[in-house]
């Protein structure tokens, strides 16, 4: 009686490391096949970047994007995606880094004055009665 237990228990472990052997396989295999023709390819695209990024609130956020050469600052929320502005020129370099007049450039856009950095005046003081 004990040998054929033994053979028993033995033939489920072979049987349970051929299954895992088996699930990992297919994983590795679905991994391959989604990086060569699904996603993988979509997130390697030089001809589309995401120059910037600069979150708004829990769901919105500015992005530049350049596509095609030329930069665009696009408004995303969580229904949709609208452009705000086409640049003329880069205002955000290849590396990663922002020019330095881009924050002008983008109050002029809004149609707002940058903020001075000089306290604002103080109100009056009410006369006590």
């Amino acid at each position: 009686m004990g040998e054929t237990g033994t053979t028993n228990a033995a033939s489920q472990l072979l049987n349970v490391a051929f299954s895992l052997l088996l699930i990992i396989g297919l994983i590795l295999a679905l991994a391959w096949l989604l990086r060569r023709f699904g996603q993988g390819n979509f997130l390697n695209q030089q001809s589309m970047k995401i120059m910037a990024s600069m979150p708004l609130g829990t769901r919105e956020r500015l992005l530049v994007v350049e596509v095609g050469g030329q930069q665009i600052l696009l408004g995303v929320t969580s229904h949709q995606i609208n452009t705000l502005h086409v640049f003329d020129e880069p205002v955000v370099d290849a590396s990663g880094g922002t020019s330095t007049d881009f924050k002008k450039r983008l109050m002029a856009l809004m149609n707002r004055a940058p903020a001075s950095d000089t306290p604002a005046p103080e109100t009056q003081k009410q006369k006590p009665q």
